[in-house]
C-alpha cells in the first residue's frame, strides 16, 4: 500500500499541444500530488517506528520526485496561459536552463515581457532612443566568452529598439563594447550567462584584500565620535586641538598607515563636528565627504596633475561631450593623457534620462583608454571613480581584444558622512589600501607614457606590449529625447 503512493517518473517527452489542456484538469492533478505529498510524511511518521519498509533517503527521493511533478505541471499550466508561449512545453524550458549549451531565453523569445529588464529605470518617465556608433566584429582570437558576450550586445541592441528605459545599464554599456565584470554576480555582465562563466572570472578580484590596522586608530574615532565642547564660541580650536595631538601621536609611534588615518581624522572631524549640515549640492558633497580620500591617494604623487570641477576630457574624438568632476592626467610636452576620473553626485540626484552616471563613467573611461592607445602607451589601463550619495565605487578599464573593453568593479566601500560615522573612518583606510592596486594602474601608465614620450623624442622605435589600432572601437552612443503627439 505504501508503494502506491509513490508517483511515476514524470515524461520527460511530454509536449502542450495545440488542444492544451483544461485549467481545471491540471490543478486537480496539482492536487492529487500535493496529496500524494501530505500521505507521504503522514507515513513518514507512522514509518519511524517501523523502519523495515523503506529507508530514509528512499522515503525522501519519493518526495522530492512529487515535488518536482508538482513543479513541472505549475510551470506547463503557467505557458498554457500566455499565448505567445503556447508552443513551449515546461520540460524544453528546464531542459535549456540546465544543459551547458542551452540559448538564453531571452535571446529565444521577443515577448513584451522579454524586453524587460531587472534593472528597470522607474524615473525615467519620457522616451528615449539610441544612436549607436560601435560596430562589433568577432575575432579568431575570442574566447567562448567574448563570443557569447558579442552576442548579448547584438541582443541588446535589439531591446533598445523597443523601450530604452526597459534596459539595464549591463546592456546598455555592451552597446559601446565595454563589458562590466564584478565579483558580485547581480552586478556583473555574467549574470546573463552560465554560472560557470562567473566563478571563471573570480581570479580578477583575488588580489589586493585590504590588510589589519592599527586598534588605536578605532581610540581615536570614538573619541572624536563623543567629543564634547567646553566652549560653543571657540569650537574650532578645541577640534584642532584634538586632532592635532592625534597626528602628533601617530607620528611619533606609528606607521604610515597609522599616520594616514590620523591626517583624514584631522581633515574631515572639524567640517563633521562644526559644521554637519546635509550636502545636497554636488560641489559640497565633492569637497566634503570625497575631496579628502582621493587627494590622499592621487594628490601625493608628483607625476600627476589635477583637475576639480567638471574639467573636460582630453577627446579625440568627440570634444566636450565630457565633463567629469574630477580627471587626475599626465602633461607631457604638449598633450594630456587623462588616466583617472571621478563622478559625484549626492543622494537623490539620479538623473531622469539616459545615461545613468555609470554609463557615463564607462563610456569616459573608454574615452580615456582610446586615446592612450592612440598615442602607443603600452600596457594602457585607467581607472574610474563613482560616488553615488554615500557609497564609493572604483573601477578600471582596459582593452583585452577586437572591439572588446572590460570594466572591472575593484570595490565599493560606504563614506563617512555624518559625526557618529567617525568610526567608519579605518574601514574606509582598509578599502584606500585596496586602492593602492587601483592607484598604481594610474602610476604606472603614467610613467609609461613619459618613458613612450621619451623614446618617441628621441626617435626610437615604439615600445613592447602596444594595442593594435584595430581593437579600438571608436564614439560613444548617444540618447535622444523622442518627442510624441502629447508634447
Amino acid at each position: 500500500p505504501f508503494n502506491e503512493l509513490i508517483p511515476v517518473e514524470v515524461n520527460q517527452e511530454t509536449e502542450i499541444t495545440e488542444e492544451r489542456e483544461s485549467s481545471t484538469t491540471v490543478h486537480q492533478e496539482n492536487d492529487n500530488l500535493t496529496n500524494k505529498i501530505a500521505n507521504l510524511f503522514a507515513t513518514y511518521r507512522a514509518y519511524k517506528e517501523t523502519p523495515f519498509l523503506l529507508t530514509d533517503d528512499e522515503l525522501t527521493q519519493s518526495v522530492e520526485n512529487a515535488r518536482e511533478q508538482v513543479t513541472n505541471n505549475i510551470l506547463k499550466e503557467s505557458y498554457r496561459i500566455h499565448d505567445n508561449l503556447s508552443a513551449v512545453t515546461a520540460d524544453n524550458i528546464i531542459e535549456s536552463a540546465t544543459s551547458s549549451k542551452g540559448k538564453d531565453i531571452e535571446e529565444e523569445y521577443d515577448s513584451d515581457g522579454s524586453c524587460k529588464s531587472e534593472d528597470y529605470h522607474q524615473k525615467r518617465t519620457k522616451s528615449y532612443s539610441v544612436d549607436i556608433v560601435c560596430e562589433d566584429s568577432e575575432s579568431t582570437e575570442d574566447t567562448p566568452m567574448m563570443k557569447e558576450l558579442r552576442g548579448f550586445r547584438r541582443r541588446s541592441i535589439e531591446l533598445t529598439k523597443s523601450d530604452v528605459n526597459q534596459v539595464s545599464d549591463l546592456r546598455l554599456l555592451s552597446l559601446d563594447c565595454i563589458y562590466l565584470f564584478s565579483e558580485n554576480i547581480e552586478k556583473s555582465v555574467t549574470k546573463y550567462l552560465r554560472t560557470e562563466a562567473h566563478l571563471s572570472s573570480l581570479p580578477l578580484f583575488s588580489s589586493g584584500k585590504p590588510n589589519d590596522i592599527d586598534p588605536i586608530v578605532f581610540k581615536w574615532c570614538m573619541q572624536l565620535t563623543n567629543f564634547t565642547f567646553e566652549d560653543n564660541s571657540n569650537k574650532w580650536m578645541e577640534v584642532q586641538k584634538a586632532t592635532i595631538a592625534i597626528l602628533g601621536e601617530a607620528i611619533t609611534k606609528y606607521d604610515k598607515a597609522v599616520v594616514q588615518i590620523a591626517n583624514l581624522l584631522h581633515t574631515v572631524a572639524p567640517r563633521l563636528l562644526i559644521n554637519s549640515n546635509k550636502s545636497n549640492v554636488e560641489d559640497t558633497h565633492i569637497h566634503n565627504f570625497v575631496s579628502y580620500i582621493i587627494k590622499l591617494v592621487f594628490g601625493i604623487e608628483d607625476i600627476l596633475n589635477h583637475q576639480w570641477a567638471n574639467g573636460r576630457l582630453n577627446q579625440v574624438d568627440q570634444k566636450g561631450k565630457f565633463k567629469p568632476d574630477y580627471i587626475a592626467y599626465v602633461k607631457t610636452r604638449s598633450i594630456r593623457h587623462d588616466f583617472t576620473i571621478a563622478e559625484v553626485k549626492p543622494t537623490d540626484a539620479s538623473s531622469g534620462k539616459p545615461p545613468s552616471d555609470l554609463v557615463k563613467l564607462g563610456q569616459q573611461m573608454k574615452v580615456m583608454l582610446n586615446n592612450l592607445i592612440s598615442y602607443k602607451i603600452p600596457s594602457s589601463a585607467v581607472c574610474g571613480i563613482l560616488v553615488e550619495g554615500k557609497n564609493c565605487s572604483l573601477y578600471k578599464m582596459d582593452i583585452i581584444g577586437q572591439s572588446f573593453y572590460r570594466m572591472v568593479h575593484v570595490t565599493s566601500f560606504p563614506l563617512c558622512t555624518t559625526p557618529s560615522e567617525l568610526c567608519l573612518i579605518p574601514n574606509m583606510f582598509l578599502w584606500m589600501t585596496y586602492l593602492k592596486f587601483y592607484k598604481d594602474i594610474t602610476i604606472d601608465t603614467a610613467k609609461q607614457v613619459e618613458k613612450s614620450e621619451l623614446t618617441r623624442a628621441k626617435g626610437k622605435r615604439k615600445l613592447g606590449d602596444v594595442v593594435p589600432e584595430s581593437w579600438v572601437c571608436h564614439g560613444t552612443c548617444t540618447f535622444k529625447y523622442k518627442k510624441t503627439n502629447g508634447d
